[in-house]
């Protein structure tokens, strides 16, 4: 009598060299979209925490009655809302928030953007709200503010980042645009 034959378990060494194959070839073709998408994803993280930071100081104007000051660090994407101890334009009073980046999004760059018509100076990266939530005008000649703020990426190829631009208007909220959307589309940076 002959001893039935048991069935193989396992995978021969060809059938694991095709299968690492094929996930290698799939990993390359993936790879490329995955980069892009993470750092669009940075664009729109450090993008959000910028104008959540504003409307933060625009509100905590209103509520306080007084100035408040948002001021920016551009190399670096960090934010700190602080008021004025005496309601002038010396903002030495206490900190109202503060926000770091995170190390993911340094390649995130911030810089003014002067292509959005203005009537203050577009160089420096601070915004001053009075105490009805518009630009305090009366600080105009203590700090230069900014009028829109373009976010873009240094590690991602031009054709492959979506920058978009943060627009303070004097008066209003701060807001999100996309300068790459065709007019008529709720996302179309403003023009005039």
């Amino acid at each position: 009598m002959t001893a039935l034959s048991r069935p193989q378990n396992g995978f021969t060494m060809i059938e694991l060299v095709v299968a690492m194959a094929v996930l290698g070839i799939l990993m390359a073709i993936a790879m490329p979209s995955f980069v892009e998408t993470m750092g669009n994803s940075r664009i729109r993280s450090v993008a959000e925490s910028v104008t959540s930071g504003l409307q933060f100081a625009r509100s905590e104007a209103v509520r306080r009655n007084e100035k408040i000051r948002f001021s920016l660090d551009s190399s670096t994407g960090n934010w700190t809302v602080r008021r004025s101890a005496d309601n002038t334009c010396v903002f030495d009073g206490d900190v109202l928030q503060t926000r770091a980046t995170t190390s993911s999004s340094t390649a995130v760059v911030v810089t003014t953007f002067s292509d959005v018509p203005a009537t203050a100076a577009t160089t420096a990266q601070v915004y001053v709200y009075g105490p009805n939530g518009s630009q305090a005008q009366d600080c105009m000649d203590a700090v230069e503010q900014f009028v829109a703020l373009r976010i873009d990426s240094s590690s991602l190829a031009a054709d492959d980042s979506r920058d978009l631009r943060l627009v303070a208007p004097p008066v209003g909220r701060a807001r999100l645009c996309d300068p790459h959307v065709t007019t008529g589309d709720t996302r179309e940076c403003p023009t005039s």
